[in-house]
């Protein structure tokens, strides 16, 4: 049976238990920053939102970037699943990365992405 997308597996048994339990195929255990990379993809949040997140949770100097990299990872996927659309932001995404990358951390050991 699906509801919203997660597949629901009704009677497992744990320990001679009968359990219903819900099974989310694409779950994920990773940074809490993660998901606020595709909420920027499709509107995000209000500046309130952050300021009230960043109150909880300090933010960290490598914010923006690692925000940059979740959100290739959400082009990419994309660009997998729904095709071409993608594809210019993904590729967009990835040169900006790289460049970030060139400057910061190894700039002698990685050649010149083209414009």
């Amino acid at each position: 049976m699906q509801i919203d997308g997660l597949e629901t597996l009704t009677h497992l048994t744990a320990s001679s238990l009968s359990v219903s339990v819900i099974f989310d195929p694409a779950s994920f255990y990773g940074h809490s920053e993660f998901e606020f990379s595709i909420s920027k993809m499709f509107g995000g949040f209000p500046r309130s939102f952050f300021d009230s997140y960043h109150e909880i949770i300090p933010r960290s100097s490598k914010f923006k970037l690692r925000e940059r990299l979740y959100q290739l990872f959400h082009y990419i996927n994309h660009w997998n699943h729904f095709g071409g659309g993608y594809q210019d932001s993904s590729m967009s995404t990835l040169k900006g990365l790289i460049k970030i990358f060139q400057h910061r951390f190894c700039s002698k050991y990685i050649r010149k992405v083209p414009e």
